[in-house]
């Protein structure tokens, strides 16, 4: 595989410098010896999701390693901005009609139940979005 279909060790390069980590450090982050952590860095192995994992928890921008494009700007893309507006809206004219105010706090987890159903499923059916409903009233 050329290095322009794997550029990991390019990545990781930049994420340990990002971070201002000795390829030491980072290996201990991951998990790994510094001999792995300069193998990847060297692209002459290829990270696994665990080390990703372990190295994410160090702030590492697992997103960005994987595809080139940090977390943010992933999400700002991928997000159905068209999508939290409708839902917002149905909660909103929901509460409304049952003379209910929802907490911020309970507004954003359910907000985000709502999506994460929609993206899971192509849709929310009405009973699950009035079973969502009044579980917050």
């Amino acid at each position: 595989m050329s290095k322009e279909i794997r550029p990991y060790a390019s990545r990781l390069r930049s994420e340990r410098s990002r971070l201002g980590m000795s390829q030491v450090q980072l290996a201990l982050a991951g998990g790994l010896s510094k001999a792995t952590q300069v193998a990847y860095e060297a692209d002459t192995h290829v990270p696994d999701l665990e080390y990703l994992d372990r190295i994410a928890t160090a702030g590492a921008d697992k997103i960005y390693l994987c595809t080139g494009v940090a977390e943010a700007e992933f999400v700002a893309q991928k997000f159905d901005w068209g999508l939290h507006n409708d839902i917002v809206l149905a909660i909103h004219e929901w509460a409304e009609e049952h003379d209910v105010r929802v907490p911020p706090a309970k507004l954003t987890d359910l907000i985000h139940l709502l999506y994460d159903e929609f993206v899971r499923t192509g849709t929310v059916e009405p009973e699950v979005l009035a079973r969502a409903l009044r579980l917050v009233a």
